[in-house]
Order: C-alpha cells, then sequence, then structure tokens
C-alpha cells in the first residue's frame, strides 16, 4: 500500500513538472538504460554528433568528482568499483548528482544521462533532484538480449578499445548486477515516466538508435555554420 501511494506521488510531482515545463520550457534530461554491451555509448555518440545533444555518463561525473578530491572515499570507491565491474555506491553516486549534476545541465534545454541511475536509491535521488531543480525526466532503454551484448563486449569492444575490464569475469558481475539491481529501476521509470519512456530495439545502428530517440524526443539535427565567403 506504501509503495502504490508512493508511486502515486511521484506521478502526480512528475505531472506537476511537465505542466511547469510547458509553461517555462523547463530542461530536460533522459536517462539511457539498458544492459553494458546494448550501445548506450555508441548512440549518445551520434546524438552529440548529429543533434548536438550534451550527453552525460555517471563515470563522467565520478571523474571529475575524483578530480575536485582525489583523496576522498568517495574517489577511492569509485576506482576500486570501477577495476572490478562493480557498481560505484549509492552514498557515491549520489554526492556526485547533487555536486555536479545541476551544474552541467545549466544551459541546456535537453540532455542524456548514461547509467546515471543503476540502483533504486539512485533512482529515487534522481527523482527528488529533478523535482528540487526543476527539470524533466525521461527515459530511453535500449533493449539487446544479453548474448548479444555478451559478444559485443567480449568480441568487437574489446578488439576495437582493448579495456582492461572487458572480461569474461568483470562482464558476469556487471550482468549480475544489471538483473538484481537495475532492472528494476527500468520497470519503475517505465510505469512513472509514461509516454516519456521509449523502449529502443538494440538490434539498430548507432545512428538509427539516435534518429528514433530524435523523432520520439522532438529533437532538430544539428547543421553546422558553412563559410559562405
Amino acid at each position: 500500500m506504501e509503495e502504490n501511494l508512493g508511486n502515486k506521488r511521484q506521478k502526480n510531482e512528475r505531472l506537476d513538472t511537465k505542466m511547469t515545463r510547458k509553461k517555462l520550457r523547463l530542461r530536460r534530461l533522459i536517462i539511457f538504460f539498458g544492459c553494458v554491451g546494448c550501445g548506450k555509448g555508441a548512440a549518445g555518440k551520434e546524438l552529440r554528433r548529429t543533434y548536438n545533444q550534451l550527453v552525460i555518463g555517471q563515470s563522467d561525473l565520478l571523474r571529475f568528482y575524483s578530480g575536485y578530491f582525489p583523496n576522498s572515499p568517495e574517489a577511492h570507491d569509485f576506482l576500486s568499483a570501477g577495476d572490478q565491474g562493480n557498481y560505484a555506491s549509492d552514498e557515491t553516486a549520489l554526492s556526485t548528482f547533487e555536486y555536479f549534476l545541476p551544474t552541467f545541465l545549466h544551459g541546456h534545454e535537453t540532455a542524456f544521462g548514461d547509467g546515471l541511475c543503476r540502483t533504486p536509491p539512485q533512482f529515487e535521488a534522481l527523482l527528488n533532484l529533478a523535482v528540487k531543480h526543476e527539470f524533466l525526466l525521461c527515459g530511453a532503454f535500449i533493449n539487446l538480449h544479453e548474448d548479444e551484448c555478451r559478444k559485443r563486449i567480449l568480441t568487437f569492444r574489446k578488439a576495437q578499445e582493448n579495456r582492461a575490464d572487458d572480461n569474461p569475469e568483470t562482464l558476469e558481475t556487471r550482468l549480475k548486477l544489471y538483473h538484481e539491481k537495475t532492472l528494476p529501476v527500468i520497470r519503475k521509470a517505465r510505469e512513472i515516466f509514461g509516454e516519456d519512456f521509449l523502449e529502443v530495439p538494440g538490434i539498430l545502428e548507432p545512428a538509427q538508435k539516435a534518429d528514433l530517440i530524435a523523432r520520439h524526443f522532438k529533437l532538430e539535427k544539428h547543421h553546422p555554420a558553412t563559410n559562405c565567403s
């Protein structure tokens, strides 16, 4: 009963935020969801290139935080967690959200977040932050079968990027965390966001993913200025 009341309250707050957005053209943060290897990063690069969109990753926020506070417990947690394929702790993620996210969003009508909320507490924190700083949260779920994600990570991405953490042991740790912690977030986001939650077939090429997302969220293509001299 309490959970249903909580969901109803979040939906009501969301409706209030959406109505305010229509009046004031509020900022909008679209969260990428999906399994490791589904193509979130590649779609983000296309959105940057073709639609001139800001794309922020949780790892970007954590690196900035670690750069400002290199000896902090959060910096140590981030570095040690990444080496083992674990998520950074909720406490570390929440510190970076509050410290950097409003600054990153300043001046952008729409921005994308790659892997910003991976656990239920992180999702709750983002919902509260959105109300506090008056921006609208939306979701884009890139849905790709786990077996295909494994193949992409251990075959294609490892050959192209040769990342030390792209190995079978670390990958299985990530997949386990995804099932235990992130899938419940995706289910809740789908319920709360409604029409502002888009499911994107992961089998599409990066440019196709970006175009589908852009059409749904009504983004305009970026046309660089030409030299007419």
